[in-house]
Parts: C-alpha cells; structure tokens; sequence
C-alpha cells in the first residue's frame, strides 16, 4: 500500500542559506553543486507552477525514512519537461526513480528560449498517515 510523502522541490527555502543543514534529508543531493548550479535549482523551483504530490510505495523508504534525488532536464518554450536524467539520488536509485515519476507531473512557466536547463532535488520524508476519526 502507497505511503503519502512531502515532495520538496526546487528547495527554494533551503537554497537561501549559505549551505543546506546536514540534518536536511536532501544535504546529500547537493554535495558537490557549485553556485551557480544552487542558483539554477533555485531558479527552477521558483518557475513551477504545479507542485506535483502523489504516493510512493512502502518498498522505497525500506531501511530509511528519508531520500533525495537530484535532476536535471529541460524546460522548452511551452514549460514541458523534456529530457529528465538523474544526477543523484541517495541514499539509493530508488529515489531516482520515484522523482522522475513525480516529476513528469510537474508544471513550469514557459521558457523564454525555446530550451532552458534546469536542476531540481526532491526531497523525500517518510510521514504517517493522517488520523481517522
């Protein structure tokens, strides 16, 4: 049965600060960016305009509560995504692959060239369900 998950995406918040805190489930996606690629992650968050949410199945948080992947693809002239590769994904490709599943549900503006790069890192925290009365 499918867990619900907070997908962050983008980190915008996160991005403001000098560095992402080590207990942040997606530090280890952003081992590595220099400044100008946090830059383009900020960019990229802050151009979507749908936040995709959906379920991820129990299997993918099997020995930890928490992942993150770090994506790279290309936004065209009509704000679709185009060319979806995994950077990075922690602690395992599983999370890789639900953020590419996620991700083709997402919405940006549209670019102003007819191809615009982007990087986005999900973040993904496993959450209990909500309480029934």
């Amino acid at each position: 049965m499918p867990l619900s998950f907070a997908a962050l995406l983008g980190a915008v918040a996160l991005l403001a600060e000098s560095s992402v805190p080590a207990t942040d489930p997606s530090a280890p996606c952003y081992t590595g960016l220099d400044e100008t690629r946090r830059a383009l992650a900020k960019a990229t968050g802050e151009r979507m305009v749908r936040n995709p949410r959906g379920s991820v199945p129990m299997h993918l948080f099997r020995g930890t509560p928490t992942g993150c992947a770090r994506l790279r693809f290309v936004v065209d002239a009509e704000g679709r995504l185009q060319e979806p590769v995994v950077e990075l994904a922690h602690p395992d490709t599983r999370f890789g692959a639900a953020a590419l599943r996620l991700l083709s549900s997402a919405v940006f503006t549209p670019g102003r060239r007819p191809r615009e790069e982007a990087l986005m890192v999900v973040s993904f925290t496993l959450e209990a369900p909500p309480a029934t009365d």
